[in-house]
């Protein structure tokens, strides 16, 4: 399942993924990237981006069309991973390593409240909406997703 929320005034977005996305999700998720870049044109600051990730890794395909999704140097936000699981979150750290540098700032967490607390510290100031629409969501317990 993958669904998005978007404040465009404020410059954030939440992905929330919960098992693995379907091809059709995929598209949609690399289309709300695209407008995502075409909209972050009209801000003075970097989007802060929360992915709430619980579920399977993308597939190898998946992986490389995401990476063609971001390959834009206009793709520079603040990306803050939040996956309960340990194994997931040590996996996103090893590939952020490998990486190397990259046009966005990416930081993986065990629960929202580190991830808003990192991209408030990094946008210099707090996402009210961002914490608003967090709130009104609700993350599966580990093992449930």
């Amino acid at each position: 399942m993958y669904i998005l929320y978007e404040d465009r005034i404020e410059g954030s977005v939440i992905w929330l993924v919960r098992g693995r996305m379907s091809a059709e999700e995929l598209e949609r998720h690399c289309n709300d990237i695209a407008s995502m870049i075409a909209w972050r044109r009209e801000l003075s600051q970097r989007v802060a981006i929360v992915l709430l990730f619980e579920g399977e890794p993308p597939s190898a395909l998946q992986r490389k069309q995401l990476a063609a999704a971001i390959a834009s140097p206009s793709y520079d936000p603040y990306l803050a991973i939040v996956s309960s699981g340990v194994v997931v979150r040590g996996v996103l750290t090893a590939l952020r390593w490998m990486r190397g540098q990259s046009t966005y700032e990416e930081s993986t967490h065990p629960n929202v409240d580190s991830a808003l607390t990192w991209l408030e510290e990094k946008r210099g100031r707090p996402l009210a909406g961002m914490r608003s629409m967090l709130a009104r969501m609700t993350m599966p317990k580990a093992g449930t997703a």
